[in-house]
């Protein structure tokens, strides 16, 4: 897993039946909180855009994806 070997969360392997892994975030994993806030933003901005400027079907399934995406993640 990228995020594990690039040290953004850290797998804890539980010695449980059935085995289990536990994740947490790292403090540089912690760092990319605020980035990846501000690009959500964005993001909504610009969907929200596109449905003002005449691309409704598309834009408003795209604008239900990003704000759950937004919403779930961050």
């Amino acid at each position: 897993m990228r995020l594990e070997r690039n040290g953004f969360v850290m797998r804890t392997v539980l010695l449980t039946q059935p085995v289990r892994a536990q994740y947490a975030i790292t403090p540089p994993g912690a760092s990319l909180r605020v980035p990846f806030e501000l690009f959500c933003a964005w993001s909504l901005v610009m969907v929200r855009r596109s449905i003002t400027h005449g691309f409704p079907t598309t834009s408003r399934r795209r604008h239900k994806l990003t704000s759950h995406l937004c919403a779930t993640y961050l």
